[in-house]
């Protein structure tokens, strides 16, 4: 009686624990190639090199994540970031004109996340993995801009003029705001008709400006023009 209620106490927690780690684990998982459906993901399941480079990044994501558990939420969230960065390949210019002119992009990214990857001190100090991203968001910048000064990124959310609101009219800043955090951004300039239209639509998108920092803190400086 004891080993069955044991048993039935038991099971749903290992349960729990199985579905967790499957969970932490999923972001670090390799391309299934037999679901591959893109551009990217076909060319890289049809060159052995990029599948050994994608199976190393894989392997080294699950070593950090076991050996450093503090950085399991970064090692996801930079998983998310670089992947948009190895998608960002399609977008080169003349990438399709050239003789395997993506299978090199991916292979050069895909070298250099390997590379950052095996950075990472025994120490599991986080900035190694913090920095250097293209694609990020605001709560990434909140905690780590400092390590974006001078560098373009582009940083997904919702754009939120101030001079939206009466008492700042005029006022050339704003905020980038995604996941209930507004990182701030100062504006180049903001021609009225585009003032206007920010104003009404409050749009979501891909805002890319260059990182600075004044007495007030790290924003992003866009140009709207």
């Amino acid at each position: 009686m004891v080993k069955t209620r044991l048993r039935q106490v038991l099971a749903p927690v290992l349960a729990l624990v199985s579905l967790s780690v499957t969970c932490s684990l999923a972001f670090s998982a390799p391309i299934n190639c037999s679901l591959a459906n893109d551009d990217v993901e076909k060319t890289i399941c049809s060159r052995p090199s990029l599948i050994a480079q994608d199976k190393a990044i894989s392997d080294k994501l699950a070593a950090l994540e076991l050996a450093c558990p503090s950085l399991r939420m970064l090692l996801s969230q930079s998983q998310k970031y670089w992947l948009r960065e190895r998608w960002d390949c399609r977008n080169v210019e003349g990438i399709f004109e050239k003789a395997d002119g993506l299978a090199t992009c991916l292979a050069s990214r895909m070298g250099q996340r390997l590379q950052r990857l095996n950075e990472t001190p025994k120490n599991c100090d986080p900035q190694t993995l913090a920095g250097g991203y293209r694609f990020v968001d605001p709560v990434h910048l909140l905690r780590f801009g400092d390590q974006y000064i001078g560098q373009t990124v582009s940083v997904n959310g919702r754009l939120d003029l101030d001079s939206c609101r009466a008492s700042s009219a005029g006022s050339r800043s704003g905020g980038i705001v995604a996941n209930h955090e507004r990182f701030r951004v100062i504006f180049d300039a903001m021609p009225e008709s585009r003032r206007e239209w920010l104003c009404d639509q409050r749009p979501a998108s891909q805002w890319e400006g260059i990182v600075k920092k004044d007495q007030q803190g790290v924003y992003l400086f866009l140009n709207m023009w």
